[in-house]
């Protein structure tokens, strides 16, 4: 039984040092009650939360599209951070648009320019290429924006 004590103190040291406890609260972990009292670990896990509720982590794990807990943030933090998180889920979402309207706009490119193809059908994919290019400006604004507001 001795053993037991002195292997479970031991762990129980290691686990709620301060940079375990930095750790558990970087990836949005509740604290772990087995360490309440011990200043090192409340220490710890307090300055892993400053980093893990911070706008930074917050848009990164929205553009990762990965799960990002803030219950265990202030309660004045989270709306700012889940408005940061949902800027990186649209960054994300912005930049695949503009990548699918300049895939569309190349092909559109290669049509109007090709001598295969037939006056008519040139002036009709001028005009899709014209409304493509036109929401291309729209999308590089609004990823301008968002990566602008982001640096705040």
């Amino acid at each position: 039984r001795q053993q037991y004590d002195e292997g479970y103190t031991s762990s129980l040291t290691e686990f709620c040092s301060i940079e375990s406890a930095n750790q558990q609260s970087q990836t949005g972990a509740d604290k772990n009650s087995a360490c309440d009292g011990k200043p090192a670990y409340q220490e710890g896990y307090a300055s892993g939360l400053k980093i893990y509720c911070s706008y930074e982590v917050a848009f990164q794990k929205g553009q990762q599209n990965t799960e990002y807990n803030t219950k265990n943030c202030s309660a004045p933090q989270r709306m700012y951070l889940q408005s940061a998180y949902a800027k990186g889920q649209n960054l994300v979402k912005v930049k695949a648009n503009i990548a699918q309207l300049e895939t569309e706009i190349a092909d559109l490119e290669q049509k109007v320019y090709s001598t295969a193809v037939p006056a008519d059908a040139k002036n009709y994919y001028k005009n899709i290429l014209a409304s493509k290019k036109t929401e291309l400006k729209a999308a590089e604004r609004s990823l301008y924006d968002i990566e602008r507001r982001s640096r705040m």
